[in-house]
Formats: C-alpha cells, structure tokens, sequence
C-alpha cells in the first residue's frame, strides 16, 4: 500500500471579521462570521475545487 504525502490540512477553520454595514454610532463594530467549521485535506496528486454563490466565502478561504 502506498503511503498518503498529505499537502495541506485544515480542522474546524474559523473566520471572523468586523461588519462594517452594521456599525452602530459611537459603538463597536459588530462582527460577521464568514467561515465556520471548515475542515479539508489535499494530497499529493489532489486537486480541490471550490464552489459556491456569490458572497460564500470562496475567496476568504483561498486567502485564509
């Protein structure tokens, strides 16, 4: 059996940002949960793609 050379791997990827829309006069910037509880693993070979709407968060995880 060949052994798995694993490139990348992610468990419970979280990404919070501060939400601008919702700001509120003279208070704090509420935040925007973008990502939640994002696993994934590539191996060696692997390709991933990454789908989704507009706004789903694909270009936060490709940057994150």
């Amino acid at each position: 059996m060949k052994s798995v050379h694993k490139l990348l791997e992610i468990e419970d990827l979280q990404l919070t940002l501060p939400d601008r829309s919702r700001r509120r006069p003279f208070g704090q910037i509420p935040e925007a949960k973008i990502l939640t509880n994002i696993s994934l693993a590539i191996n060696e070979g692997e390709s991933l793609g990454v789908v989704g709407d507009s706004g789903s968060g694909k270009t936060s995880l490709g940057r994150t």
